[in-house]
């Protein structure tokens, strides 16, 4: 008797109406968010620069003077800016397995003068493009290929940058290679590491 209202009890909270709903997960799969192309009221989008890493910021300014807009580029939740001005953050979908990202190709500005360089301690490169009214720049992650520099003069229309860069080498993902390694990823690291030097020292040529 008691076990049957236990099990009676426990089905009634299952079934409550009440009861606060589970969260969900999104059936959009990103990688990460961009900044939009415009604003809401229509303003091209003139610079992008990260904030930090951890917690993930990015943001995006407009030619405009609303102040630009802040987003979390793991969940494209708005941080800083108006409602009534920022756009939605760009999903950026998952990409398939890439080993390592430079700088885009664009047909339209043939010039491109490639910087390795790192943001933060994260690994990047820096692509620069020649204009008729001048250059623009965007930096890139190279593990992921996330946009997380640019900009271009005001005046020069939307900033031309690829919201993410071109895969140069296919191979095991590394889409998260921004993030804090766990231990067990730098134990396996040094592991590997310890791996290459013993190979390196006994090659037989």
């Amino acid at each position: 008797m008691y076990c049957t209202l236990l099990a009676l009890l426990f089905g009634l909270a299952i079934a409550d109406p009440t009861a606060p709903p589970k969260a969900r997960r999104s059936s959009a799969s990103c990688d990460f968010y961009a900044c939009p192309s415009t604003d809401l009221p229509g303003a091209d989008l003139s610079s992008v620069e990260y904030q930090t890493f951890s917690p993930p910021v990015l943001g995006c300014g407009y030619a405009d003077s609303n102040g630009g807009c802040q987003y979390n580029y793991m969940t494209g939740q708005l941080v800083t800016g108006s409602v009534s001005v920022c756009s939605p953050a760009t999903c950026v979908p998952q990409q398939p397995p890439c080993a390592a990202y430079y700088c885009p190709v664009l047909p339209s500005y043939p010039t491109l003068d490639e910087v390795p360089t790192n943001y933060d301690s994260q690994l990047g490169v820096e692509c620069i493009y020649e204009t008729a009214t001048g250059p623009f720049f965007c930096g890139y992650l190279t593990g992921n290929g996330q946009l997380v520099v640019g900009g271009i003069g005001e005046g020069n229309g939307v900033l031309p940058c690829p919201v993410i860069a071109t895969c140069t080498s296919t191979g095991p993902s590394r889409r998260r290679a921004y993030l804090e390694p766990d231990g067990w990823t730098m134990h396996e690291e040094a592991r590997a590491s310890k791996a290459n030097d013993f190979e390196d020292a006994y090659q037989p040529w």
